[in-house]
């Protein structure tokens, strides 16, 4: 939803992407904001709630104990800032839900859910929640701001190959399990939602459509049945079609599956062309495209791995994030996947896979050994042909002697 232009708490609004990775939601949804490298900034007046751009004033918003200094981003229920706590003086991303979605009472509830959902999860590689509040009738939180670029972004800038990739990821699978320990269950994992560091450490942001997975009342509950929230290309069948009650760890488990499928191939498991109905119709009725049609030389383990994640049935799926990271792990050792199944040609297949070194060993020693086998029948066979050749000039030499020696009696006899 675009900012009010008569709000005076907000900047004006960035325009909506319409993109395959824009949100979308049949009711107002927390922004989803992918935070750039931020340079630190110098020390400013604490008076200072404005910047020129264009040489036009811009106004930001006033919230006691910050000072705003840059737009972020802009969602249906607000924006989210660059701004400096004034008591650590240090850089924070501050998300302001606007007056007009502070008028529903349903925004209001998701608003402080997601407050008290995302405080709770101290990890390292969550963003953290630094402190939240309410002024002049504006709810706000701080988080921690990550310099960074989105997870897609950092992969594609370093060209990453598969096992860079799964490393990464795997720290985003282990971030989303800690969540999911925690009762909590993302719902809008995707890229721009993940944020990788210089140093390659990725955080978790935004869990602005975040449930818990036992919901004690109607202050946790805040989406109803039939409604849509999230990013349709990332939704699972259940969340396209509006289950809310459906959704559970497998519904992160299956963002995730997205998350890696891109990753891997450059591409979408679905045609994201057309309409945000288009899309939500084809995850809820089509198969996902098979990785190796992307690409060729993928492995079928990883393959399968992401197709476990991208199963229909959630029953199908990994029960969470932490199943999909346990087999990634496997994956990387090179030991047997729980995606495959198992047989004992497999089984066997990853145990020699596993020991390369030794079995390359092995097989060098079966050579050498069969050589020396083949070589010492070989002289064998070759001494007694020689024998035997040998036998045979002496039998043959001995005919011959007596031959002569006959020859030469009748001689002698006959003279």
């Amino acid at each position: 939803m675009p900012s009010d232009p008569d709000d005076p708490t907000l900047a004006s609004s960035v325009p909506a992407s319409n993109g395959p990775d824009a949100d979308v939601t049949q009711s107002q949804t927390l922004p989803s904001v992918s935070l750039p490298h931020i340079v630190p900034a110098q020390p400013v007046p604490v008076a200072a709630s404005s910047a020129q751009s264009d040489g036009v004033p811009t106004v930001f918003p006033r919230i006691d104990g910050y000072h705003v200094i840059a737009k972020l981003g802009q969602g249906g229920m607000g924006a989210v800032y660059r701004a400096t706590q004034l008591a650590t003086r240090r850089e924070v991303a501050l998300k302001l839900m606007s007056v007009r979605a502070l008028g529903s009472d349903k925004a209001r509830r998701r608003f402080e859910r997601e407050v008290e959902l995302a405080s709770s999860l101290e990890h390292p590689n969550i963003a953290r929640v630094f402190d939240s509040g309410l002024a002049k009738n504006i709810y706000f939180y701080a988080m921690q701001l990550v310099p960074g670029v989105p997870l897609d972004k950092h992969v594609e800038m370093n060209q990453l190959d598969e096992r860079a990739i799964l490393e990464v990821f795997l720290k985003v699978c282990r971030a989303v399990e800690f969540a999911h320990r925690k009762g909590v269950i993302h719902r809008d994992l995707k890229p721009s939602n993940i944020v990788v560091t210089p140093e390659g450490d990725p955080f978790v942001l935004d869990f602005g459509l975040a449930k818990t997975l036992v919901d004690d009342g109607e202050h946790l509950t805040v989406s109803q049945e039939g409604d849509l929230t999230g990013t349709p290309a990332y939704m699972s069948p259940e969340q396209a079609a509006g289950h809310v009650h459906s959704i559970d760890t497998r519904t992160d488990v299956y963002a995730l599956g997205v998350i890696l499928f891109r990753l891997l191939t450059n591409d979408h498991p679905h045609d994201t062309t057309g309409s945000a109905f288009d899309l939500t119709k084809r995850i809820i009725e089509l198969d996902p495209k098979r990785p190796r049609n992307i690409k060729a030389n993928l492995d079928r383990d990883l393959e399968a791995i992401v197709l476990k994640c991208l199963e229909k049935q959630p029953s199908m799926r990994y029960g969470s994030a932490g199943g999909l990271a346990e087999d990634i792990e496997r994956y990387l050792r090179h030991e047997p996947i729980s995606a495959q199944p198992a047989t004992a040609t497999y089984y066997l297949k990853k145990k020699l896979a596993r020991h390369k070194p030794l079995v390359a060993l092995v097989a060098v020693l079966f050579v050498v050994f069969n050589a020396a086998v083949l070589f010492y029948f070989w002289s064998i066979t070759a001494e007694q042909t020689r024998t035997e050749k040998a036998r045979q000039e002496a039998i043959t030499q001995k005919g011959v002697a007596e031959t002569n020696a006959n020859t030469a009696e009748q001689q002698r006899v006959k003279a």
